[in-house]
């Protein structure tokens, strides 16, 4: 697996809500932030030991963006043994509260954490079975 600085896709997938899937990579490029006028991130990431939750992302352009109160980091690791259940709260209530706000929500490649974290908010948010919420992100 590449390092999590590595990880920059050039393109994150626009789903309903004003939800964007991504990586890490858009979470840290000002441009495609102004482009898609994306004003709040979920990062779902495992950052190493000396990052604090806000350090990759306290760049002037960034923060023009998005600023720390509208950016929530949720350390987890991509492993099954991960705990999401125990997050999923916190992780809904920030994307609920951050609408209409487009948000960014993103791990280290935009696939397993990041689409786990959408398919929850969406089912929490409208009472739908899991299959009809993963159906929005295909």
């Amino acid at each position: 697996m590449a390092p999590l600085y590595e990880c920059s896709p050039t393109e994150a997938d626009k789903l309903p809500l004003g939800l964007f899937i991504g990586g890490f990579g858009q979470s840290v490029d000002p441009e495609f932030l102004a482009k898609h006028d994306i004003g709040a991130i979920l990062s779902v990431v495992n950052l190493p030991a000396t990052c604090d939750d806000q350090q990759l992302w306290d760049w002037p352009a960034i923060r023009a963006l998005v600023p720390a109160s509208r950016h929530m980091v949720v350390h987890m690791r991509d492993h099954p043994s991960r705990d999401f259940i125990s997050q999923m709260p916190a992780i809904c209530q920030f994307i609920d509260r951050m609408y209409p706000v487009k948000v960014l929500v993103h791990c280290g490649m935009g696939f397993s954490r990041s689409a786990t974290a959408i398919v929850a908010y969406i089912m929490w948010k409208f009472g739908v079975p899991a299959p009809d919420a993963l159906a929005l992100l295909r």
